[in-house]
């Protein structure tokens, strides 16, 4: 393209024509001061003259003093309307500097703006190609013959778990209705069978009349306080039926019943259960006893985080060893060889041809 170039930084060439422009602006300003200047001195040098005839004129008859006077008012008007000037030449330089500042601000705005918004849409894109990445990674991994082998094995396990699962809650609810619920059923049924319904009418009848005549009576009745020869408020509590089976085999709880049953048939153990505090694991009395329950969970658990005791010294001169440990200088070879038969000497053999028995050496 023959007229034209490539520009690789227009900031810059932006700010080289902008500082041309100011200077040619300021070289302009100073010359239009210079003609103004050549401009207001012809008036001077007239004034001037008319000064030096207005000095001869007072001798010989010339112009008088008010000629002088006006001739200085007029030199004072012209130097005002030339400082005028220059103030509003200065006003729009500053005017147009900011309108030069303002305006490579807006510039510099917008392609900070225009470069925020291009790493914007570059990130959004290699956002959206990881997501793709990894979904089409994951979809090769479901579609590849081996892991699909794989998560089909798996999932087989998985089902088969659940389904023992299953056949184990199945047993168990079958085992409670059989040993739990028909036992405490049958136990109901029967004491219902042995009443007589038209007795258990006439008595709920008789207990609610007498509640019913106190309540005329007195007006007032509490639970909590009452006279028994005048009224008992339990009578038809007391004859409620109540479930009581000689002996009930819980699933739900049968590890710790069987748990109970053996700590309590074992002769002489450290930790027993107490019944009566609903099984609480309890320390026995007898293993208070210092020497006895340093050797106990309790002692153990007691003395974690503390420094362990001093050692003796004759502790020291039995767990003395004289054996230099060196793991990253063996001896090997003769040397190691002449070391090894000095610290364990040759050894034994038997002899040959004579009895097992024989004396070794």
């Amino acid at each position: 393209m023959e007229g034209s170039c490539r520009i690789y930084n227009a900031g810059a060439l932006r700010d080289l024509i902008y500082s041309n422009l100011e200077e040619a602006e300021k070289q302009s300003m100073v010359e239009q001061q210079s003609t103004r200047g050549l401009h207001s001195g012809a008036p001077g040098q007239a004034s001037a003259q008319s000064l030096g005839r207005g000095g001869a004129s007072r001798l010989d008859g010339g112009p008088s003093v008010r000629s002088n006077r006006s001739s200085r008012a007029s030199l004072d008007g012209a130097s005002q309307r030339v400082s005028g000037d220059g103030g509003n030449s200065r006003a729009n330089r500053e005017q147009a500097r900011l309108e030069m500042k303002t305006k490579r601000f807006r510039e510099k705005q917008r392609i900070r703006e225009k470069q925020d918004n291009l790493l914007k849409k570059e990130r959004i894109q290699e956002i959206a190609k990881k997501k793709e990445k990894t979904f089409k990674y994951w979809m090769e991994r479901v579609n590849n013959p081996k892991e699909r082998q794989v998560v089909e094995r798996i999932q087989g396990w998985l089902d088969l778990n659940d389904d023992e699962a299953k056949r184990k809650l199945r047993a168990m609810h079958t085992d409670w209705e059989e040993n739990v619920y028909s036992a405490i059923s049958n136990d109901i049924l029967s004491q219902m069978e042995s009443r007589d319904p038209l007795k258990t009418k006439q008595r709920i009848r008789r207990e609610y009349q007498n509640y019913i005549d106190l309540t005329n009576k007195k007006g007032q009745i509490f639970r909590d306080i009452f006279v028994e020869s005048e009224y008992d408020p339990n009578v038809l509590n007391r004859a409620t039926i109540k479930a009581k089976p000689a002996t009930l085999d819980d699933p739900t709880d049968r590890v710790l019943r069987r748990r109970h049953e053996e700590i309590s048939m074992m002769s002489g153990g450290i930790l027993k259960l107490d019944e009566k505090s609903g099984g609480r694991e309890t320390l026995e009395v007898e293993s208070w006893l210092t020497g006895k329950i340093e050797s106990t969970p309790h002692g153990f658990a007691a003395r974690f985080g503390q420094k362990p005791p001093p050692v003796s010294e004759m502790q020291k001169r039995l767990s003395r060893s004289r054996i230099k440990m060196n793991q990253f200088h063996i001896l090997t070879g003769e040397a190691g060889r002449a070391k090894l038969m000095a610290e364990l000497g040759p050894g034994k053999k038997s002899v040959p041809g004579k009895r097992p028995d024989h004396k070794i050496w």
